[in-house]
């Protein structure tokens, strides 16, 4: 009688949010015949960085914002282009970037929580639109889109031909390298998202936050 209520089936949601929009991520990188080891640790930088700017110095929240999903891009470029440009397996290079992007999660918050995030990023976490909080909005809208990609667009295509036969993919004239580094910088970037949402949830960004969202997404 109290699992079946709308106020716990909002909760259970909401704890869900960030992690379906770091699987809805995963999944492109998965059909690409690609995988994204690092998605966790995206998380907990993201998160770190978040605070780190905002908190110690006060840079204004639309700077924040846009510098951590930079940073998540960056991670998914550097990935994209090991394993495009060097022709090494993304599980090598993801996972070689879950210690980097960890480590520099871990460096930059010295070990410990950076607290009291400005309201305008917690609301991202703990803010409500009407009576849906701001995250399983965020996550509906994305993964919407992401939905609507994949299903009804080219890109989405040639992901799908490039996972099942790249090859064939290129020969078609499909940039099955192109394909690749897209998906993993947007596997990146939406684990930024979900990064961003769990530090505004947790009103704190810390390097050991994520480590155990990689094999749920997965």
């Amino acid at each position: 009688p109290h699992f079946l209520t709308f106020d716990n089936a909002v909760n259970v949601l909401l704890n869900a949010a960030p992690l379906a929009l770091i699987a809805g991520g995963m999944t492109l990188a998965l059909i690409a015949a690609e995988i994204d080891l690092s998605v966790g640790s995206v998380v907990a930088l993201v998160g770190s960085l978040a605070a780190l700017l905002s908190v110690n110095f006060g840079v204004p929240w639309p700077l924040v914002l846009l510098g951590a999903l930079a940073a998540g891009g960056a991670v998914g470029t550097v990935n994209g282009w090991f394993t495009t440009r060097l022709g090494m397996p993304s599980f090598v290079a993801t996972l070689a970037m879950l210690g980097i992007a960890r480590g520099i999660a871990l460096l930059i918050t010295r070990g410990s929580p950076i607290y009291g995030l400005p309201d305008a990023i917690a609301w991202l976490g703990q803010g409500d639109i009407w009576i849906i909080p701001v995250p399983i909005l965020l996550a509906a809208l994305i993964l919407a889109a992401l939905h609507f990609a994949l299903t009804r667009t080219r890109f989405g295509l040639n992901v799908y031909a490039v996972g099942g036969n790249p090859e064939a993919a290129r020969l078609s004239g499909v940039d099955v390298a192109g394909v690749k580094m897209a998906v993993l910088v947007l596997s990146a970037v939406l684990a930024s998202i979900g990064g961003l949402i769990l530090a505004a949830r947790l009103n704190a960004g810390s390097g050991t936050v994520g480590a155990d969202l990689l094999l749920d997404a997965i």
